[in-house]
């Protein structure tokens, strides 16, 4: 079983199976929340603890702390863009360290941006506001922010190239790039569990097939799954200087007990996982994506079998029943860090 394992990224279709269904399902959730009760916008209340959750979610606050925002060094009382913020994760993280920052999230969907926005205003967040934007073609004028950022966004567009190249137009000369993406999606889809073994030639399989699928969802424009790793090329490409490239720290993991509210997550998300169906839609997705890299219909059938094992869950499903299922996920985030030249004329 590869997908959900594989870890989490954005946007339905763009991710495996299994992955695409958890994700989705706990966007609506959320979304659900935000809508729900506007008196219940205390710093205590439910969607406060669900927004900071979610926030803090890919990230151990104090490495985000204590390592990330030192290094984007941003000058007090500056201001940042995050493009593809979706409900706003990296802004409010952001906000919670560097309260002093004036904010601005963009994203292409109406939907995200307006419960973002309600989000922002019900937390008395009057520095953070949200905007409708097309990473490729965004609305600003150059050289216009101190920091300029993107959390797993670079993996999901036809051109990340085109973006970058707009994020760098836009940043303040002597400013901050920060992307924090994924690495390679084959690289990442056999973690260590203890409940499945999969032999050399399964995990050579679904290597292969996994990859299979990454390059076709570049040749049809949906994404570069190796976006992490090329992040700091594009950021070089596009004129800035390269200052450091990072691995985060946060490695996704369940082991029981299941003490940490991420973990509880972790297993909830895999419990969905051996309870649902296989997505017909999704695996036309994976279908078309397999078939655009020159894949034959036996690696569609076979790449979906390895990813929606009923074997798999049904071991899963046991293990998780008995409070003894556990695993750590070789999913890793790669951090960039650039900044915006600045010229000096005589």
């Amino acid at each position: 079983m590869a997908s959900l394992r594989a870890g989490p990224c954005q946007r339905p279709g763009e991710r495996t199976l299994a992955q695409a269904k958890v994700l989705r399902e706990t966007k609506q959730q959320i979304i659900i929340l935000v809508n729900e009760s506007e008196s219940r916008w205390a710093p205590d209340g439910e969607e406060a603890r669900a927004l900071r959750r979610r926030a803090e979610s890919m990230w151990n606050r104090d490495y985000f702390e204590g390592v990330v925002v030192p290094l984007l060094d941003v000058r007090p009382n500056g201001n940042a863009l995050d493009v593809g913020t979706g409900l706003g994760s990296l802004v409010f993280l952001l906000s919670s360290v560097r309260a002093d920052l004036s904010l601005t999230g963009v994203d292409s969907e109406v939907g995200l941006v307006e419960e973002a926005n309600a989000a922002a205003q019900g937390l008395g967040l009057d520095r953070v506001r949200f905007e409708v934007a097309d990473a490729a073609s965004l609305p600003y004028e150059g050289d216009l922010f101190d920091l300029v950022m993107c959390q797993t966004l670079l993996g999901h567009v036809p051109d990340p190239t085109a973006v970058v190249e707009e994020m760098a137009r836009i940043v303040k000369p002597g400013g901050a790039f920060f992307a924090a993406e994924w690495t390679d999606r084959a690289l990442s889809a056999l973690p260590v569990d203890n409940v499945l073994a999969p032999t050399v030639g399964r995990a050579a399989e679904t290597y292969r097939l996994t990859k299979t699928y990454s390059e076709g969802r570049r040749i049809l424009g949906r994404g570069n799954d190796e976006a992490g790793l090329r992040a700091p090329l594009y950021a070089a490409n596009a004129g800035l200087e390269v200052v450091d490239v990072r691995y985060s720290d946060r490695l996704w993991h369940a082991i029981p007990p299941y003490a940490k509210p991420s973990e509880q997550d972790w297993v909830e998300s895999a419990r969905s996982w051996t309870a649902d169906p296989v997505d017909a839609d999704l695996s036309a997705w994976a279908a078309e994506n397999i078939d655009a890299a020159g894949g034959t219909r036996d690696d569609v059938d076979r790449y979906v079998e390895l990813t929606e094992s009923a074997e798999d869950k049904r071991k899963w499903s046991d293990a998780i029943a008995a409070g003894e299922f556990g695993v750590v996920s070789t999913l890793a985030m790669i951090l960039t860090f650039a900044r915006k030249p600045v010229s000096h004329t005589a």
